[in-house]
Order: structure tokens, then C-alpha cells, then sequence
């Protein structure tokens, strides 16, 4: 289990980065990491990774991912979720084959061509890809080359956090508030 230190302000961190006042975050993380809470130090990974801090560098991502492991995070669910560069190099080729279906989605994502890309997602997401996933989540709620449902959208969200996606649960939490203002 990890650190409750800098609970505190991993929490400011948590509000911040929900209002995307991301340098305000990033300094809520960077405090908590320092009182030695890991998640915090995820989340700078992911927030340095995702480009929300002043640059993008790979060895900081790193950094932050292993301080991460090495302080005993692990996603709610109690799987590991950190990948760091080294075992993302050991596994490129594997990704390469099981994430084909991904990159010809975006393809066809990136030319409006919805109804083909939600194929695309959806076999890539039945192979595992947490991304296509959520881009999955995304048609069926907005109806892009396919059938508006929230059923399927909650569905392959909720897939994609129980396998660490933590953008996902966000994409949860803000349907569940737009599906409450609208009434349904």
C-alpha cells in the first residue's frame, strides 16, 4: 500500500487537474510526491507524459513511473500499473501485431470515416488496447459510426479503468454529470 503522506495535497492535485488548472496541479503533485505519496508521483508521470507540464521529457516520465513502482503504487484494483520505458521497448513488437486494428482506426478517425474507424476500435479494444477503448466509449456515446448507447459506453468505459486507465474514470464521471443535467 502506498504512502498516506501528502494525501493533502495529492487531493489539491486531484481538484486542480478536474479543473484543468494544470500547473497548479503539477505543483500539488510535485509537493505531495516530495512527502513521499506515490500516486502523486504517477500522476506527474502521466501529467509529463500526456504533455500538461511546460515539456514533454521522456527520462523525467520515466523517472516519476519508476519513483511510482518503487514506492509500491498500484492501481486501485491492485494490478501494476506502471510501464516504464525499458518494458515498453521489451514489449514494442508485440504492441506493434496486437495494436494494428488501433492504428488503422485512428486512421479513419482522422478522415471523419466513423462508421469504419468504430470497427477498428472495437477489435482493438476486444484485443486488450485500453485507448480504443475509451475511443469506443466515446462513439457509442456520441453515436459516431454507430448506434447512440450508454450502455456500451459505461461498458467499455469502465473496461478500460478496471485495466488502469485513469482518463477513463474521468470520462465517466463528466457523462454521468452531462446524463444528469439532461435529465436521463
Amino acid at each position: 500500500m502506498f504512502s498516506n503522506s501528502g494525501e493533502k495535497s495529492r487531493r489539491e492535485g486531484d481538484r486542480a487537474f478536474a479543473a484543468k488548472n494544470y500547473p497548479a496541479a503539477l505543483r500539488a503533485y510535485e509537493k505531495a510526491a516530495g512527502e513521499g505519496n506515490a500516486e502523486a508521483m504517477f500522476k506527474l508521470g502521466q501529467m509529463i507524459d500526456n504533455g500538461q507540464a511546460e515539456a514533454r521529457d521522456p527520462a523525467l516520465v520515466e523517472y516519476w513511473y519508476e519513483k511510482a513502482r518503487d514506492a509500491g503504487y498500484r492501481s486501485p484494483e491492485g494490478k501494476l500499473q506502471i510501464l516504464t520505458m525499458n518494458d515498453f521497448y521489451r514489449t514494442l513488437d508485440k504492441a506493434e501485431e496486437d495494436y494494428a486494428s488501433m492504428r488503422k482506426a485512428m486512421e479513419l478517425h482522422r478522415q471523419d470515416l466513423h462508421a469504419e474507424s468504430a470497427q477498428y476500435f472495437k477489435q482493438a479494444a476486444e484485443q486488450g488496447c485500453v485507448h480504443a477503448m475509451s475511443y469506443l466509449a466515446d462513439n457509442y456515446y456520441f453515436g459516431l459510426g454507430v448506434e447512440e448507447d450508454v450502455d456500451k459506453t459505461f461498458y467499455w468505459l469502465n473496461k478500460a479503468v478496471s485495466m488502469g486507465n485513469l482518463f477513463a474514470r474521468e470520462t465517466i464521471e463528466e457523462y454521468k454529470e452531462e446524463l444528469e443535467m439532461m435529465g436521463e
